[in-house]
């Protein structure tokens, strides 16, 4: 083919581009395989990466040929290669260990989310990488590049591939996140109800609830309410009591006054009874004075 001209030249860079997100997607992938505790997972990431790493020679060796500038320089050189899947093998297992053991609810919810978006990015870069090498191989096929159009195909496919994996996944690292939230905020409101219950026991229900989470805050001001609600009740039936206590003694102090009235109008009419008949006993004492008188005075004159 020749070498010359307007083709050759975007053919050249565009293998220079290509090479250069190869190199950075080696580097991505190498962090996100120290992230993932996830084997399946995992496995796939480096299996990638061992394909990226060697994408990126077979492009800069072909550009050597085709007159370009490789760097020549990996991302990551097989001792960092090696120290890279040693300390990812450990994260997993540590991971899987902690799975089986007690679970730390806010660590899964970081993970979580970190996965998520570790797959998002690994989507976006296999398409721009698939796009790219589908540049490369329209370029390689105008200049009669056939060694280039056939690398450059093989490429594109391990690049769908990935993107088909992780397609899938990120459906399932989503519901992940999803649940894991849903536990984390269970486990806050548990939290809530312990932290609020002491208080409640000690009779400061207002403290409880400001201690407490929102589960603690909903049983303690339903529970103020209920406190409050009897509260009320007890002080409307202690008003209707005295209420009662107050009309019974007014009823006792009324039936006393009129058992007094009744016993003075008594006493005054047995009294001027007894006048009456005192009056009555003068009256006949002196008519009989007086008939004695004058019986006297007629024996008298007689004599």
């Amino acid at each position: 083919m020749a070498r010359d001209g307007t083709q050759h030249r975007k053919l050249v860079e565009y293998l220079e581009r290509t090479a250069g997100k190869e190199r950075e997607i080696e580097s991505a992938l190498a962090a996100h395989m120290v992230m993932t505790s996830r084997p399946a997972y995992h496995e796939r990431l480096e299996r990638h990466l061992i394909d990226t790493k060697q994408r990126a020679e077979r492009l800069e060796r072909r550009m050597e040929k085709l007159g370009g500038k490789a760097s020549g320089v990996s991302a990551l050189g097989s001792e960092a290669m090696s120290e890279v899947k040693d300390a990812a093998r450990t994260v997993a297992d540590r991971a899987i260990a902690l799975a089986r053991g007690p679970i730390d609810v806010l660590r899964r919810d970081e993970e979580a989310s970190r996965l998520l978006d570790n797959a998002r990015n690994e989507s976006a870069a296999a398409a721009e990488q698939m796009a790219n090498y589908t540049v490369v191989r329209a370029l390689a096929q105008a200049a009669g590049d056939k060694q280039t159009a056939k690398m450059a195909k093989g490429h594109h496919d391990e690049h769908a591939d990935m993107s088909e994996f992780v397609a899938k996944l990120i459906p399932k690292l989503s519901k992940a996140v999803v649940r894991v939230e849903s536990a984390s905020a269970k486990a806050e409101g548990n939290g809530g109800e312990e932290g609020g219950a002491p208080a409640s026991d000690g009779g400061s229900g207002s403290s409880g609830a400001r201690s407490g989470s929102s589960g603690g805050r909903g049983r303690s001001n339903s529970s103020a309410s209920s406190g409050g609600s009897s509260a009320k009740r007890s002080t409307a039936s202690k008003a209707s009591t005295a209420a009662k206590r107050s009309t019974t003694a007014k009823r006792s102090a009324a039936a006393k006054r009129s058992s007094a009235a009744k016993r003075s109008t008594t006493a005054k009419r047995s009294t001027t009874a007894s006048g009456s008949s005192s009056k009555s006993g003068s009256s006949a004492r002196r008519s009989s004075g007086g008939s004695s008188s004058g019986s006297r005075a007629r024996t008298g004159a007689s004599s």
